[in-house]
């Protein structure tokens, strides 16, 4: 696989974002409504791979197709749906509600240290998005590969602190978050209180079959063991409808590259592991589950970080 340089992938998707400005951007009467709408609970072509080099990162069929049509179409048909309860700032992350969420020595793991370090993390995360263009732009091409096939309800799986699914709002998109931990749902609806937010699995959604339009994935499978990633892109198929499109992030490395973190953003006592992957057998294990990769980037670690990134752009079969 070539890598695509930081500098041309810039490049390449400031061109990108320029072309497709007027169809992502938010207008007087946006595709979203103030608070993401959620279901009531029991409602009811495989792309060629298009490796980014430096050229054309973005220029796999299903990004251009996205940016030949630049009007975005609103959906008109919604399911049936459950009111959200009206979340108030500051809730303690013991009132949470909690989604469905198989509990595991992983799971538990997972949790107990984002919400030790909900509140550091988020603050961390503020000026994230503004110094990565990279991620901005493949942001962009994501919001307008759903929009372009109609728009829909868009789930920010292991969304943290928001910060991801509210940039996802600003392009247009029906956006909500799920994450695993309680503390960092309760930080995403103190920072988002127009947003839903909930605390949720991976590999147990509670949403109906073949609702979602979208589904982004930011560094959130990266705690997952690789023998549970079939079962959560399994989920995903599932509750992903036809043609429905996806963004992962992860860090590369040998899948076999196992790290474990005892101290993170001023907290010693935390217990953490994550795993970094080749972005063809991520790619492998979501064409098993029906999800079908269309675009991969990878670029160099900035000053910040300790490993290439690789960006996974995909749509489930029709």
């Amino acid at each position: 696989m070539r890598h695509a340089t930081f500098t041309s992938v810039v490049a390449v998707i400031a061109v990108l974002v320029k072309n497709s400005a007027h169809t992502v951007a938010p207008s007087p009467t946006p595709c979203c409504s103030p608070r993401p709408f959620v279901p009531a609970s029991g409602e009811a072509s495989q792309d060629g791979g298009d490796v980014a080099t430096g050229r054309g990162v973005l220029g796999g069929p299903e990004v251009q197709a996205a940016t030949a049509n630049p009007t975005p179409r609103t959906h008109s048909e919604r399911p049936p749906r459950r009111m959200s309860p009206r979340y108030e700032p500051s809730v303690a992350a013991d009132s949470v509600p909690v989604m469905s969420a198989p509990e595991d020595a992983v799971a538990r793991q997972v949790r107990d240290t984002y919400d030790a370090v909900a509140t550091a993390y988020a603050e961390r995360s503020d000026g994230e998005l503004p110094a990565k263009p990279v991620d901005r732009g493949l942001l962009a091409a994501f919001a307008g590969l759903v929009l372009a096939a109609g728009g829909g309800p868009v789930a920010d799986l292991g969304c943290g602190p928001g910060h991801v699914a509210a940039h996802l709002r600003t392009l247009g998109l029906d956006v909500f978050g799920v994450d695993l931990s309680p503390g960092m749902v309760a930080v995403a609806r103190d920072r988002h209180p127009g947003m839903r937010f909930d605390v949720g699995s991976m590999l147990a959604l509670d949403l109906p079959a073949a609702w979602l339009a979208g589904a982004c994935a930011f560094y959130s499978t990266i705690h997952l063991p690789t023998g549970e990633l079939p079962a959560a892109f399994a989920e995903l198929s599932r509750v992903l409808r036809p043609g429905g499109q996806v963004i992962l992030a992860f860090q590369t490395g040998d899948d076999a590259e196992q790290h474990h973190r005892g101290e993170w953003l001023g907290k010693d006592d935390v217990e953490v592991t994550f795993w970094r992957r080749r972005p063809e057998h991520v790619a492998a294990l979501l064409a098993a589950a029906g999800i079908h990769v269309h675009t991969t980037t990878v670029r160099e670690p900035d000053e910040t970080e300790g490993a290439q990134r690789a960006y996974l752009l995909a749509r489930k079969a029709s």
